[in-house]
């Protein structure tokens, strides 16, 4: 049996499209179950999903606010099934999706990852855009074969059951407190440094979301500052790919890192330069300049995170290596 495992917090219209194309697919609906992680969300999640009857077997875990990691790993626990199928409740599979995993999961590979597209219902944008660029790259490189931990998500991805408890699952440090990103690469790396068979299969193609508030993507650059310290500090071979290398290539990102390191208050007199560009992204402006000024204000949350996670001796050792 599979177990698609489901985490959500306050999104309950996303969490029943999800279910609903779960009920879609073409594969038996004894063959699945659906558990559902309620992470401390108050909008009424667990009711509307109590009051609509599903195909598949559902269990609902309902439990305070831990962060997606944590989330997944209670999901885990509970599932009885021999496979585990993650997946975001902010996707939208094809009818065929779990039919598709399990072909794949049978040509000998443990961890199957699917091509996740950013939707056409998404409207256009600056942010809309630099994520459809972001995803078509990873497509592209997973595609040549050369595939690195930073192609790994669990956004729409299936994994056999016993290479999630021999790691041990997420590390839920990674998204505890309001910290966002790499609990998935982290996972994706871990796996890769143990051998396991990990492909990304393009012709898998599940629609997902995108964040287009350009104040939730700023907090989200925060977190992922402090996200990225914690994975150095944890796997020190990362350290010289998130703070070395990646910057060198990074002409925006090692300018304002060096000013923001100089003077961390630099951010303060950046921030009429956050409202301009926060107010031109929000209503849907685009181009060049304004692109390279939102690199400039993210990258300023980025760093901001960074030392908020005391991470700046380990951005100077590595930008001097």
């Amino acid at each position: 049996m599979d177990s698609v495992i489901i985490p959500t917090h306050d999104r309950r219209q996303l969490a029943l499209r999800l279910l609903a194309a779960l009920a879609d697919q073409c594969v038996s609906a004894a063959s699945f179950e659906v558990v559902v992680v309620i992470d401390g969300s108050a909008d009424g999640t667990a009711d509307a999903l109590r009051a609509s009857r599903w195909p598949f077997p559902l269990r609902l875990i309902e439990e305070p606010r831990g962060g997606p990691a944590a989330a997944r790993n209670r999901g885990a626990a509970a599932a009885s099934g021999t496979t585990l199928v993650f997946i975001d409740d902010d996707a939208l599979p094809p009818p065929d999706f779990l039919h598709r995993l399990r072909l794949a999961l049978d040509e000998d590979v443990d961890v199957v990852v699917a091509f996740t597209r950013i939707a056409d219902w998404v409207p256009d944008g600056l942010l809309a855009w630099e994520q459809r660029a972001w995803v078509e790259h990873g497509a592209r490189v997973a595609s040549s074969g050369s595939l690195s931990a930073a192609d790994v998500h669990f956004a729409a991805t299936a994994m056999r059951r016993s290479c999630f408890d021999a790691l041990g699952g997420f590390d839920a440090s990674f998204t505890a407190n309001d910290v966002w990103g790499n609990e998935d690469t982290e996972l994706g790396y871990r796996l890769l440094q143990a051998g396991y068979r990990v492909v990304v299969r393009p012709d898998i193609v599940v629609d997902i979301d995108c964040v287009t508030d350009p104040n939730v993507d700023l907090r989200r650059a925060r977190a992922l500052g402090r996200s990225d310290v914690r994975f150095a500090r944890k796997h020190p071979a990362v350290a010289q790919r998130l703070f070395g290398s990646a910057l060198e290539r990074a002409r925006i990102r090692r300018a304002v890192g060096s000013m923001v390191m100089r003077m961390p208050r630099t951010t303060i007199l950046l921030r009429p330069l956050r409202w301009f560009v926060v107010a031109a992204v929000a209503r849907g402006h685009a181009g060049a300049l304004l692109y390279r000024l939102w690199l400039v204000v993210w990258t300023a949350e980025w760093w901001t995170g960074v030392l908020a996670e005391d991470g700046g001796a380990i951005a100077r050792r590595e930008r001097h290596r």
